[in-house]
């Protein structure tokens, strides 16, 4: 009988991350939908020692031969196409990130997704006192909470479903039996206490990762309880809420708008307008909270002109946070936002006119960022470089000289939009084309054709 099973290197990244969903490996998911790995790319690793050292760090030590051995298995035997099944048993796909360009006009929208990791923690075997329940599965803890009356037991139980989200196979039981509901109950209960609401938090930021909760989570009016946290200024409890939210941003279809129609960039904001109060983490995930709301085409103009998310984002990357590498992750959203930012030609001029140039370069140049933060930095370059009427002002900064040295030696995203942005500011007038000539950039156009 001829077999069904797919070849390995014919997966694109949202069926890898159906896949590793479906494995058991959801953790993973994020780092391969942020670095665009696909099956063609997991068919290169011929040894442990070629998967990527962020790949290595999600795996728990005792299982990083096993996943080895796994994609060993998938690339000699091919991939059963029940895992590429987003509804298989309580599996959840993932999207991967969009880029749309023009040949003519070289601009990009990038919109990839995040990288919230969950808390691991043991789960802990208990009674409730209000009868005997397995706290170990997600019925027994979901009908534990349901006939809890005290705090003490219901601070306890959400504890306890907090550690049991932060497994990949618990994520989608936990909501489907109910979960929300009742831990949104408790924390909206008076007399709650600070310690439980940061829990009721981590709830929500865990169920979060897996993809087919994030939709469902956002009906269930999670977002209501997550804009008080951000507002009640709790450290903690804000690391949570960024996290969940930013995790639910990336839900699809109309979440952007439905997103922003809540009032929650507001409430974003005065987490980054205050980054001296909060976590590196925090302020990674209100930025990429933005990010995601940002790739809704409408969003747009809105976040710029209405809530003035400009000046606040690049304000937190002045100073002593430009260089600091706990803050790495906030600036590689920060340039992903702006990417997604300069795809309307009316908000180009605004946000180049805000130093965003500087900014992108500098991030690029650091040498802790990663690719596809690279990438998105020149890409941002990229899009302003389609306005005729920034061309010239763009050259003026100084650009060229930079661009030129990036597309003869840096990630393969930042060689493309360096060299589209060289391409575009030969569009200009013959004198320009003639500055941009003498840069030398025919060396690393060459050296690109050649590769």
């Amino acid at each position: 009988k001829e077999s069904t099973n797919r070849p390995l290197n014919s997966l694109n990244v949202d069926e890898i991350g159906t896949l590793l969903t479906n494995l058991h490996y959801t953790s993973l998911v994020p780092i391969f939908e942020q670095n665009e790995y696909d099956g063609e790319a997991l068919c290169t690793v011929e040894s442990f020692t070629d998967l990527d050292e962020c790949i290595i760090q999600a795996i728990p030590k005792m299982k990083q031969k096993a996943f080895f051995n796994k994609i060993c298995g998938l690339r000699k035997n091919g991939v059963e196409l029940k895992f590429l099944d987003p509804d298989y048993e309580e599996t959840t796909s993932t999207k991967g990130s969009i880029h749309n360009s023009t040949p003519n006009s070289p601009t990009n929208n990038n919109t990839s997704t995040s990288l919230n990791t969950t808390t691991t923690q043991n789960t802990t075997t208990t009674t409730s006192t209000s009868g005997s329940y397995d706290l170990t599965t997600p019925t027994g803890c979901v009908a534990a909470l349901k006939a809890a009356t005290t705090a003490t037991e219901k601070h306890d139980l959400v504890v306890t479903i907090f550690k049991l989200a932060a497994a990949d196979e618990h994520m989608a039981p936990l909501f489907k039996a109910g979960v929300v509901p009742l831990v949104l109950n408790v924390y909206n209960e008076v007399g709650t206490t600070k310690l439980t609401k940061c829990k009721c938090m981590g709830v929500f930021r865990n169920l979060s990762v897996d993809k087919r909760n994030r939709m469902p989570l956002f009906e269930a009016g999670v977002i209501t309880s997550i804009i008080d946290t951000l507002d009640s200024g709790e450290s903690d409890a804000t690391v949570h809420a960024t996290a969940a939210l930013w995790n639910i941003s990336l839900a699809g279809g109309d979440i952007g708008a439905k997103l922003y129609n809540t009032g929650c960039v507001p409430s974003v904001l005065k987490v980054i307008r205050n980054p001296s109060k909060y976590t590196a983490p925090s302020l990674e995930y209100g930025v990429g909270a933005l990010r995601g709301i940002s790739a809704d085409d409408d969003n747009k103009v809105k976040l710029c002109q209405n809530d003035g998310i400009v000046e606040p984002v690049m304000s937190l990357f002045k100073g002593i946070y430009l260089n600091d590498q706990a803050y790495n992750g906030a600036r590689a959203n920060a340039v992903a936002l702006f990417r997604n930012l300069t795809v309307p030609e009316s908000l180009r001029g605004p946000i180049f006119d805000a130093g965003v140039v500087e900014l992108s370069l500098s991030v690029h140049d650091n040498s802790s960022t990663t690719n596809i933060a690279k990438g998105n930095s020149i890409g941002v370059i990229r899009n302003i470089s389609v306005s005729k009427s920034l061309k010239i002002p763009l050259y003026n900064t100084g650009v060229v000289p930079k661009l030129v040295t990036i597309a003869n030696n840096s990630c393969t995203e930042a060689i493309e939009n360096a060299a589209a942005t060289l391409w575009n500011l030969t569009i200009t007038d013959v004198d320009t084309s003639t500055k941009v000539y003498n840069a030398r950039c025919i060396p690393p156009m060459i050296k690109i054709l050649q590769n």
